[in-house]
């Protein structure tokens, strides 16, 4: 009920947009140069987010769903990839998040990774994203002028994984049996 009434909320926000799978909305403006931090918040619904990376730093606080979630991430560098989808694949690793689980993930964007429900009958989580600047990475001079121009969207900064790593996936079925595995458990004293 929780992430149910997070969406609504959501959806009815000014800036609410949805794409690839993730829908979001900005709810902390930059205000370039003296603001760089974004804040946005984000769904992860029943349907799993494109594998992609992004621009920049990210700090995401979530709390998962009634069935958990999965985040599903490689370790292959972008020219791994492009020379040989198998290393993508040989990089996976997954950590899953325990239903009704608040949870903290901070990492560079420009990792591949996907967010998945565990089952498709249940949203996988609802997050704030922390960009901690916006205009960080390598973004081409069109995305960065609208960056700044605080006309930043997640979808503007995705980036979805090569097309021959994404038929390597379809074509070897669910790689998700065979990825190394980590459980997140809370933290304890």
């Amino acid at each position: 009920l929780f992430i149910d009434g997070c969406e609504k909320r959501q959806l009815a926000h000014p800036t609410y947009i949805d794409e690839f799978n993730e829908s979001s909305a900005r709810i902390c403006d930059t205000k370039f140069p003296s603001e760089v931090t974004a804040v946005y918040t984000f769904l992860v619904g029943k349907v799993p987010l494109v594998f992609h990376r992004h621009e920049g730093h990210r700090a995401i606080m979530g709390i998962s769903g009634s069935a958990g979630a999965e985040m599903r991430f490689s370790a292959a560098s972008l020219e791994e990839a492009l020379e040989s989808p198998k290393q993508f694949l040989e990089k996976l690793f997954v950590v899953e998040i325990p239903p009704d689980t608040f949870f903290n993930l901070r990492f560079n964007g420009m990792v591949y990774h996907q967010f998945a429900p565990v089952k498709p009958e249940h949203h996988a989580f609802f997050a704030i994203s922390v960009h901690t600047n916006e205009a960080g990475g390598n973004l081409d001079a069109e995305r960065l002028a609208k960056v700044l121009n605080n006309e930043g969207t997640i979808p503007l900064l995705t980036e979805p994984i090569p097309e021959g790593v994404e038929h390597e996936m379809l074509v070897r079925g669910d790689v998700w049996r065979t990825a190394k595995r980590y459980r997140f458990s809370a933290m304890t004293n």
